[in-house]
């Protein structure tokens, strides 16, 4: 080895010890970049990120639920149940102006709704009075004997005729005969407000009420029934 050599070996030696610290610092901080590129949440990831409660709301919003829980107590002022009975000509309008009961829900989910409904058939409003006391009498009601109708609720699907959201099956008695029936409704409940609005048609021959009418208008077997619940949990 020559001089000059000798000189470059130990003049690289010196520069290397020299610089030692420094590599040492840029290795230390290049580890620390890599780390926090490292797979995991950054923290613009995490605040992008909603907190699990506002997913749950969201989640509970697209399954068209919502977290009332309650139960309705059923009155004229919230609640409409309404018929309408056909002859051969011409039609009556009829409404029960008393009655009682209540509608429940759990989690704002239509399909836990629970319905019970007495009915004072006594109350019944038609737009003939004269129909009025006719209907109370055995032809009909025969409200002497049976003075209540009732309907109690057994369950609720989705879905249904008419366009239905759900339909409310239950038994529905009157004059002392009691029938399963279906009832296909559209139920809305939305924070602590309910809506109901049902439509079922009924064969009356089936509850006993056979009265034919005139001989040259009978009266259709068929009866067409309304229930309209619009009130707060």
């Amino acid at each position: 080895m020559t001089i000059v050599q000798i000189h470059k070996h130990y003049a690289d030696k010196n520069t290397t010890r020299r610089h030692r610290p420094q590599l040492m610092f840029a290795a230390l901080a290049a580890s620390i970049w890599v780390m926090g590129c490292s797979p995991g949440r950054s923290e613009s990831s995490a605040a992008s990120e909603p907190p699990k409660e506002a997913v749950s709301a969201a989640q509970a919003a697209d399954d068209g639920t919502t977290d009332a829980t309650g139960t309705l107590e059923l009155s004229p002022q919230n609640t409409t149940i309404a018929f309408l009975g056909e002859k051969l000509v011409g039609s009556h309008h009829g409404e029960f102006k008393a009655f009682s009961g209540t509608v429940s829900f759990k989690n704002g989910d239509p399909s836990t709704a629970k319905v019970k409904v007495k009915i004072d058939m006594s109350s019944v409003k038609t737009d003939e009075e004269k129909l009025d006391g006719h209907l109370k009498s055995p032809d009909f009601f025969d409200v002497a004997k049976f003075p209540d109708g009732t309907f109690v609720s057994t369950g609720v699907t989705k879905g249904g005729a008419d366009n239905a959201t759900h339909t409310i099956n239950g038994n529905l008695t009157l004059r002392g005969v009691t029938k399963a029936i279906a009832i296909p409704a559209k139920i809305g409940v939305s924070e602590k407000k309910v809506s109901v609005t049902g439509n079922v048609v009924i064969n009356r021959q089936d509850f006993g009420i056979s009265f034919p009418g005139m001989p040259d208008n009978l009266i259709k077997d068929k009866v067409s029934i309304s229930l309209k619940i619009n009130g707060n949990l």
